[in-house]
């Protein structure tokens, strides 16, 4: 049974005549009734009557009127699905994230993409900047955002944004006073950081900002929530990416160091894996809300 033979069987029935049939699908009257006794003799049973009166549909034809109507609908939605999904409208994205690190854009990049293609799914994988590069090898995400220095030979990594860090403190500490925070006015001060395990880029990063001011041993907590409550009760001081400090204002003060230091952010994609569509729809979303 072909899609074709559906097609001039259903304009027979809606016309209940041949030759307006045959108008209607911009084909010869002989093609339409050899269509017709083609897809009955596939059936075995008689679709349509032909009298001198004109044409009516059996009760078979008229069953197979919704039927027809069906396999067409769905075979029209099997190729539009097929079209968008290869235009990367319909898939599912994996993106590696490393905790704070992606505030500054990522949510905005996500927004906006969703808007263009609702329909692709976006699963969110925070982990290590370290692992991150282990997953892209491994084929478990697509995209990356990793904290450099990070570099391995089987994985693209290009700098996309760089974002000053800024000291975090509580409202009444005296640090508040200082327009910026110097190495050595936290010397000696409580460090609280997320753990450093598994290349934690953002660790390993104030840990080289810190360096020998680092007079305690810094206090490794991974929830970035508790984190906050510590800070804003006085218990110690955090090194963060500024967009992350913002999103917590009010909850504690930032203020940013002197001289100043920030973290570089970098995509990172697998060399051996070619970038598919909606990959790179993704990357302009991106690129488009760093631009703004």
């Amino acid at each position: 049974m072909e899609l074709w033979q559906l097609k001039y069987f259903l304009a027979v029935a809606e016309e209940l005549n041949f030759g307006r049939a045959a108008q209607r699908l911009f084909v010869a009257q002989p093609s339409v009734t050899r269509a017709i006794q083609a897809l009955e003799g596939l059936l075995g049973v008689m679709l349509l009557l032909r009298d001198k009166r004109g044409v009516a549909l059996t009760p078979a034809g008229v069953a197979f009127v919704g039927e027809a109507r069906a396999i067409l609908a769905r075979a029209e939605f099997s190729m539009r699905t097929v079209r968008r999904a290869a235009l990367g409208e319909i898939s599912v994205l994996n993106l590696g994230f490393e905790g704070c690190s992606a505030l500054s854009f990522v949510p905005a990049a996500v927004s906006l993409f969703h808007q263009r293609y609702p329909e692709v799914v976006i699963e969110f994988n925070e982990m290590s900047s370290q692992f991150q590069i282990e997953a892209l090898k491994k084929g478990a995400i697509d995209i990356g955002f990793v904290i450099l220095p990070v570099s391995d030979g089987d994985v693209d990594i290009a700098v996309i944004a760089e974002e000053p860090l800024v000291v975090a403190m509580s409202n009444t500490h005296p640090l508040i006073e200082s327009a910026g925070i110097t190495l050595g006015d936290i010397s000696g001060e409580q460090i609280i950081g997320r753990s450093e395990g598994n290349g934690c880029g953002i660790s390993l990063k104030v840990r080289d900002v810190v360096g020998n001011h680092l007079g305690k041993p810094m206090l490794q907590i991974v929830d970035s929530h508790l984190r906050t409550h510590f800070i804003a009760a006085g218990f110690g001081l955090s090194i963060l990416p500024a967009s992350t400090a913002k999103m917590s204002a009010g909850q504690f003060t930032y203020r940013p160091l002197s001289p100043p230091a920030s973290i570089q952010i970098a995509v990172a994609r697998n060399l051996e894996h070619k970038d598919d569509i909606i990959t790179r729809h993704f990357l302009h979303a991106v690129s488009e809300v760093l631009l703004s």
